[in-house]
């Protein structure tokens, strides 16, 4: 306890049941005080995700930065390269990306993000193959099968967007019919 009278694991409590009610502005007071009682990875860490939530990209990018300085955590450098994304540096973001692979190659989410960031600067088959990935971690991911079929749409593979398509409908996600007659037309 701090003469204050809390302590971090209060207010990463109350950090969270404020993001859970979508008071981002409270959890990140939560997370200030955290940071004053204990600077370490995972405080920042915490810290730098809710300001990428709010788009505070250059805030998270800099609590993120000293999280992974402290300790490389793989969710650390996926929150910083979506904050990089939003501020446009795709190749930052991609080589955050694949450091969270790197120290996480189980988690889906690493190889989708860098999936989509491949999507900005064109590079399909990086992409599909990232997304391929990502599937392979976690195959009831709806998002991740019609994020592929978009892109296989894309370079012509209609058969195979198709099947992504259905897919993405069997896991729950709509897929308009209009979007399924691109694969046949």
């Amino acid at each position: 306890m701090s003469d204050i009278g809390v302590n971090t694991d209060s207010l990463f409590v109350s950090a969270n049941d404020k993001l859970g009610r979508s008071d981002f502005q409270g959890a990140l007071e939560e997370m200030n005080k955290a940071i004053m009682l204990k600077p370490d990875a995972e405080t920042y860490s915490f810290r730098g995700a809710i300001r990428t939530a709010i788009e505070d990209f250059k805030g998270a990018i800099e609590d993120l930065t000293i999280a992974v300085t402290k300790r490389p955590i793989a969710e650390a450098y996926s929150f910083r390269g979506i904050a990089k994304m939003g501020l446009g540096d795709v190749k930052g973001a991609i080589e955050d990306y694949s450091t969270a692979i790197s120290l996480n190659s189980d988690d889906s989410r690493g190889y989708y993000l860098r999936g989509s960031a491949k999507v900005n600067i064109d590079d399909y088959a990086g992409a599909i193959e990232d997304f391929t990935q990502a599937i392979n971690r976690d195959p009831e991911d709806a998002e991740t099968y019609f994020s592929r079929a978009v892109i296989l749409l894309k370079t012509g593979n209609k058969r195979e967007a198709r099947v992504d398509f259905l897919k993405t409908r069997a896991l729950g996600k709509d897929v308009p019919d209009d979007v399924l007659a691109l694969c046949t037309s």
